[in-house]
C-alpha cells in the first residue's frame, strides 16, 4: 500500500477453518491471502451473531464491517474478499437448514430495510465497489450512512418524517465492501468523521500477485471438506448452553489479563477508536472459528496482533495527517485561551472551528480537558487554561 514499514499482515493470527480456507483458495487465485481469511470471518460472524456473545454485560456480537482497500484492480479485492467467501458459504450451506443471507448493495436506507424484511434478521450487506456507498451516502437527505452506523452497535433503527418510516427491530448487519485507497481516504469528510462511522470499519491491505493468467478450478474434493467444516462449526454453536438465545462465552482468567493490558496501553487517538469494540468482536469469532466454546490465552495474542496490525493500517490510510490537523487545533485553542478564559460561543468563533469540522473539534477540546490542560469554569460559564 506504499508504506514499506507497514508489517506484514499476522496470518498466524488466522487458523481453524478461516485458515485452511485462505490456504486452499490463495492456492488457486490471486487474491491475497488476508482478502479471503477476513471475508470467510465476516460471513461466519453474520451466521453466528445472534447466536454467541461474550460473557460481558455489553453482550457483544461478532458482527464485523470488513473492507478490502488496494491500489489498483490487480489487488483482486472483491475476489477475494467479497465473490469467493459469499459463494462459498452459499455453497456450503446449499441444501441445508442455515440461513445465509447476502444483499449485493443497496441504494438507501429504505431499501436496506426492505432487504431485512425479505430475508431475516441476519444480513450480509456487500459492495463489490464501496465507491456506490460513499457516493450514496452524500446525497443530501440521505439517511443511508445513519443507518448502517446505528447498526454497528445495535440492533435497532427508527427513522420517521411526513413521507416515510423505517423500522428496523432485531437485524444484525454485517458488512464487506472493497475499494481503491482513493476511494477510502475521500471517506474522512464531516459526512462520515462526525457520525463516527470511518472508525466502525475494519479496513484490510493486502497487494495481489499476478501468478494465474487463467484460474484453474478449485477440485470439489479439496472445497468439500471445508464445507462440512462450517457445517460442523454451525452444528457445534447450535448446540451451545444458550441464555435468552445466546451463548455467553467465557474467558480464561489469563486471557482476561492479558486483553485487560493490552487496553489499558492502548493510545488515546483518533485511528485506536473502537479498536476495543473489534476486540471483543474477534475474541468470539476466532474462538468459534477454531471450534472452541471459550476464550484461551493463545484467542487473545492471536486478536491483539490483529489489533495492533488494524492500527497501523489506519495510520496508513490517513489521508491528511491527522496527528499534524490534531497538534495544530491545540495549538489554535491554546493560544487563544492565552489571553483568558471564554465561552463556548466565542472560543469557536475566534479559533474558526468549522474550518476544521465538527469530529475534529470536538475530539481536540475533550482531549485537552482530559489531559489537564484545558477545564470548564462552571462560575465563569467559559473555558480556560489550567
Amino acid at each position: 500500500m506504499g508504506n514499506p514499514h507497514l508489517k506484514d499482515f499476522p496470518n498466524n493470527s488466522i487458523q481453524g477453518a478461516a485458515g485452511k480456507f485462505a490456504d486452499l483458495f490463495s492456492n488457486y487465485l490471486e487474491s491475497p491471502w488476508q482478502f479471503l481469511g477476513m471475508g470467510y470471518l465476516t460471513c461466519l460472524g453474520n451466521l453466528i451473531a445472534d447466536k454467541v456473545s461474550l460473557e460481558s454485560e455489553i453482550s457483544p456480537q461478532p458482527r464485523l464491517y470488513t473492507i478490502a482497500v488496494g491500489e489498483s484492480a490487480d489487488d483482486r479485492k472483491s475476489e477475494g474478499m467479497i465473490r469467493q467467501p459469499i459463494n462459498f458459504f452459499r455453497q456450503a450451506l446449499s441444501g441445508h437448514p442455515f440461513s445465509f443471507n447476502v444483499c449485493m448493495g443497496v441504494g438507501s436506507a429504505e431499501g436496506l430495510a426492505k432487504e431485512f424484511s425479505g430475508r431475516g434478521p441476519n444480513l450480509l450487506l456487500a459492495f463489490d465497489e464501496l465507491k456506490a456507498f460513499v457516493s450514496k451516502a452524500q446525497i443530501d437527505g440521505s439517511i443511508l450512512t445513519p443507518c448502517v452506523n446505528t447498526l454497528f452497535d445495535s440492533n435497532t433503527f427508527h427513522s420517521s418524517t411526513k413521507k416515510k418510516t423505517i423500522s428496523l427491530d432485531h437485524a444484525y448487519l454485517s458488512l464487506l465492501g472493497a475499494c481503491t485507497a482513493e476511494t477510502y481516504r475521500r471517506m474522512w469528510t464531516p459526512t462520515f468523521l462526525d457520525i463516527g462511522f470511518i472508525n466502525r470499519l475494519f479496513p484490510i491491505t493486502g497487494k495481489g500477485r499476478r501468478r494465474f493468467a487463467i484460474p484453474k478450478i478449485i477440485p470439489e474434493s479439496e472445497k468439500r471438506p471445508l464445507e462440512n467444516q462450517v457445517l460442523s462449526i454451525l452444528k457445534f454453536v447450535d448446540s451451545l448452553p444458550k441464555q435468552n438465545g445466546l451463548y455467553p462465552m467465557p474467558i480464561d482468567s489469563d486471557a482476561y489479563e492479558l486483553f485487560t493490558s493490552w487496553y489499558l496501553r492502548q493510545e488515546q487517538s483518533l485511528f485506536a477508536k473502537r479498536l476495543d469494540t473489534y476486540g471483543h468482536r474477534l475474541l468470539i469469532l476466532l474462538a468459534v472459528n477454531e471450534g472452541r466454546d471459550r476464550i484461551t490465552s493463545d484467542i487473545t495474542q492471536k486478536v491483539i496482533e490483529l489489533l495492533d496490525w488494524q492500527l497501523e493500517v489506519r495510520r496508513e490510510l490517513d489521508p491528511i495527517d491527522c496527528e499534524t490537523l490534531i497538534a495544530k487545533i491545540e495549538g489554535v485553542i491554546k493560544r487563544t485561551l492565552a489571553s483568558g478564559p471564554l465561552s463556548k460561543r466565542d472560543l469557536e468563533r475566534k479559533c474558526n472551528a468549522s474550518r476544521y469540522g465538527i469530529y475534529y473539534w470536538k475530539r481536540v477540546l475533550k482531549d485537552l480537558i482530559m489531559d489537564d490542560r484545558v477545564r470548564w469554569n462552571e462560575e465563569k460559564d467559559a473555558y480556560e487554561l489550567c
